[in-house]
């Protein structure tokens, strides 16, 4: 029951009270919270090996750079006044301070390429009592919502796993390789997760970190194999309440001859 053919994402959503309401909204409004990556549950996430190695001159004409971009008033010739103590303070606060402005002003929103995984389902969905939602990445080139699919998911990356931190140059490495490196890499122990990541530029989420999805995008909802009765109405009561037309429900089981799961489509009525 994985995803063989690449059309598909997915999301494992608890539905314990305190997050309930949160899972329901993805359903509800149509859209999905964009966290700074400085939020991500991982305290490893995010970390590179970071090399401050370049010449004097270099680091001088950065640092006048991103003086004169801060502070628009500024002359350059205030700014080479003011370079080599900024490149210092900037070296000395190390990766934290360094990448700051990703850390916190930049958006990661994370799928996963499976939607079977026990795992998976132990850990962010309620430990099997809530639901992986999935989402259509590629729609008919017919469909009225065509070109918003096509939008929205060309921003979705491949995490590349790895035992080793990415290495990154603060001076020489581009600011879209540094965001790929640390945003796109993590241990290789989480490879099971097959994640994919949309990275949100600060000025898409500047007025909210509520990020819509385009209308069709949710085309399954798959209950846990041990939703409470109460969880599973909730679900469907929210699909009937906003029409969610043509999005199918199945019902997770577990195999009885393996450790896995299959599922069961089921009627939305309650």
């Amino acid at each position: 029951m994985s995803n063989k053919n690449g059309n598909v994402f997915f999301r494992y959503k608890s539905m314990e009270k305190k997050i309930a309401a949160q899972t329901l909204d993805i359903i509800e409004n149509q859209r999905l919270y964009c966290p700074a990556p400085n939020l991500l549950n991982d305290p490893f996430e995010c970390q590179a090996n970071i090399s401050f190695d370049a010449p004097l001159e270099v680091k001088n004409e950065r640092a006048k750079e991103r003086l004169m971009k801060e502070n628009f008033e500024m002359t350059e010739t205030e700014a080479k006044q003011h370079a080599t103590v900024r490149w210092t303070q900037v070296e000395e606060g190390g990766i934290k301070g360094a990448l700051s402005w990703l850390y916190k002003d930049w958006g990661v929103i994370s799928f996963s390429a499976i939607k079977d995984n026990i795992l998976m389902w132990s850990h962010y969905a309620g430990s099997h009592n809530g639901i992986c939602i999935e989402f259509r990445r590629c729609l008919d080139e017919k469909h009225a919502n065509f070109g918003e699919h096509v939008n929205f998911f060309a921003q979705a990356h491949e995490v590349q796993y790895s035992q080793n931190l990415p290495t990154v140059n603060f001076y020489t490495t581009s600011r879209i390789e540094k965001i790929r490196a640390l945003i796109l890499t993590k241990l290789d122990q989480w490879s099971y997760e097959k994640e994919w990541r949309i990275i949100m530029p600060p000025d898409a989420i500047s007025k909210s970190r509520y990020v819509p999805v385009p209308a069709g995008v949710i085309t399954a909802i798959y209950l846990g194999c041990k939703i409470t009765e109460e969880n599973r109405d909730a679900v469907l009561q929210i699909l009937q309440k906003t029409q969610n037309k043509g999005v199918r429900v199945f019902q997770a089981k577990q195999k009885s001859d393996a450790y896995g799961l299959y599922f069961e489509p089921i009627s939305m009525s309650i």
